[in-house]
């Protein structure tokens, strides 16, 4: 199982690359979705000229919006509203 960040990765890396690098609209995840994400944000930023204590940026990833829903299981909704499952 892949982690969320990389399921958002790729999935907006393949938004990009079949819609002529149009931005997808927005990502909407689980609670427990947007918390592992941040964690690996957290993570990775350790190390990488980024301090430990910055803050992060909790609303985009890589330029889309993130949203957050209880409800969901993890969706990529494209530039023209339809939405796509992220990868498991």
């Amino acid at each position: 199982m892949s982690s969320i960040h990389q399921s958002i990765t790729d999935a907006i890396r393949a938004h990009w690359q079949a819609h002529n690098n149009a931005y997808p609209k927005k990502v909407i995840l689980s609670p427990a979705q947007n918390l592992e994400l941040r964690e690996m944000q957290r993570i990775a930023g350790i190390g990488q000229g980024k301090p430990a204590d910055a803050p992060l940026r909790t609303d985009k990833f890589l330029g889309v919006i993130i949203e957050v829903e209880a409800s969901s299981t993890g969706v990529l909704i494209a530039h023209d509203g339809t939405p796509h499952p992220l990868p498991q």
